[in-house]
């Protein structure tokens, strides 16, 4: 008799709470029914601040013939999975008052008003406040997060090191005046793809696991022996990838600590230096890649810095603070260059990010194929503050639903309409979002 195929569910469990995700694997498809088991679709919103230089952003053409711009050429081995949209306004921010960062990021994702709270230190005249609504990646979590583990994962870089809890640092939203902090720590990240029960008062489990020199992987080898019998080579071979990539992670994460006396090991205080936004950066990607791929969510983000971001971009040559840059004049050469050199930067981190997607295979295509990350900014320009003609792009088609390998140019739309075309893709069904009194319909970027 056949064995019934493992639930897509199965994990490697371990102990002290340990809990491995698996990638899809055959054999947990119906063996008559593996050709129509569609892969699930993804959102990961991706978010840099501070706008474009929009001479050195927009593509040279529309349709399928477009040519990409400096900023986004280091996307170019995906450009027929990208999809990049210009004539896409901020409509809902253009009539709200209070500080400009503040309001853009605050529609930016809920394409609602921001609700000024004038307790709130800010870092100019006009007050700040939280956002009026849920963002459109919470909407999509509450709706298809129950089938995975944790219906969406937040990741930072550095998001609060400037304004700690601040609506300069927070994107998502569970509703009105309720934000989704970002995990800026990756071993924190770490510890909710892989454990639960392990960390205390004194440290993450990834910490307490690491000062016992042993890894996550030690704590399941029994169920992984038990689990092994049930895979076929391909199977085998896919599962041993996976290990091996969840354990370099466990490497990488290893720098930031440091032994004490006692034989024990403790965890540093997160280094929020210019020279480490790199290299979290990467570390965070890893972990979203892996929790994409192994189903642990569907929906997630991934917030490089704050707004009003201050990172000194040292490894292309900037030597002051990105949104100091941000407020120079058009006509200073240096500046522009500056500014796109930064903005090209962030787009081989979201090269990096597809790529480990793209190089993740299933169902007859890949992990990226069947993901959509949205490229999202506060504002359009930094020295205006513009919320007309907003930088959008979008990596990846979730699932054939969204027509990418062009450029797309609007005249005005509002960017209501974009977050229902990526929630429709995304299997939900919004008719508005946002002010109902501006969202018109999802934007014209469907497949079907």
């Amino acid at each position: 008799m056949s064995r019934a195929p493992l639930s897509r569910r199965t994990v490697l469990r371990g102990a002290g709470g340990v809990a491995i995700a698996l990638p899809l694997l055959d054999a947990m498809l119906p063996r008559r029914a593996c050709a129509q088991l569609a892969p699930p679709p993804r959102l990961v919103i991706f978010f840099s601040s501070c706008g474009v230089v929009q001479k050195s952003w927009a593509p040279v053409g529309t349709g399928p013939s477009f040519a990409l711009s400096r900023i986004l050429e280091p996307l170019a081995p995906l450009k027929d999975k990208l999809l990049v949209l210009s004539g896409v306004d901020m409509a809902t921010a253009l009539t709200d008052a209070g500080n400009e960062h503040a309001r853009g990021m605050a529609h930016m994702l809920t394409c609602t008003r921001l609700i000024i709270d004038q307790s709130l230190p800010i870092g100019g005249k006009l007050p700040v406040g939280y956002a009026g609504g849920i963002s459109i990646d919470q909407e999509i979590a509450r709706q298809v997060g129950g089938a995975t583990r944790l219906p969406s994962l937040e990741l930072g870089v550095g998001t609060t090191r400037e304004w700690g809890a601040h609506p300069y640092s927070r994107m998502s939203y569970v509703g009105p005046n309720a934000p989704v902090p970002a995990i800026d720590s990756p071993s924190q990240a770490f510890d909710r793809l892989v454990s639960k029960g392990l960390g205390t008062a004194s440290g993450s489990g990834t910490e307490i696991l690491r000062a016992q020199r042993r890894s996550v992987l030690d704590m399941v080898e029994q169920d992984f022996a038990q689990l092994a019998p049930r895979l076929g080579k391909d199977d085998a071979q896919k599962l041993d990838r996976h290990l091996a990539g969840l354990r370099e992670i466990e490497r990488g994460l290893q720098a930031p600590l440091a032994p004490t006396s006692g034989g024990s090991c403790k965890g540093t205080a997160p280094d929020t230096s210019d020279a480490s936004f790199p290299g979290i950066g990467k570390a965070q990607m890893n972990i979203l890649a892996t929790a994409l791929a192994c189903n642990i969510t569907r929906v997630a983000s991934l917030q490089w810095g704050s707004s009003n971001s201050q990172v000194i971009h040292k490894w292309v040559g900037a030597t002051r603070g990105h949104h100091d840059y941000s407020h120079d004049p058009d006509s200073n050469a240096g500046t522009q260059e500056m500014l796109t050199r930064i903005d090209a930067w962030f787009a081989q981190q979201l090269a990096y990010l597809g790529g480990l997607l793209d190089a993740r295979n299933e169902a007859g295509g890949t992990v990226l194929d069947n993901t959509a990350i949205l490229w999202v900014t506060e504002v359009a320009v930094g020295n205006t503050h513009s919320f007309r003609g907003l930088p959008y792009v979008i990596l990846g088609s979730c699932g054939g639903r969204l027509k990418t390998g062009q450029h797309l140019k609007f005249s005005g739309v509002p960017h209501n309409n974009l977050m229902i075309a990526l929630a429709r893709a995304m299997g939900v069904d919004l008719k508005t979002f946002g002010d109902p009194r501006v969202s018109s319909g999802p934007l014209p970027i469907l497949a079907t």
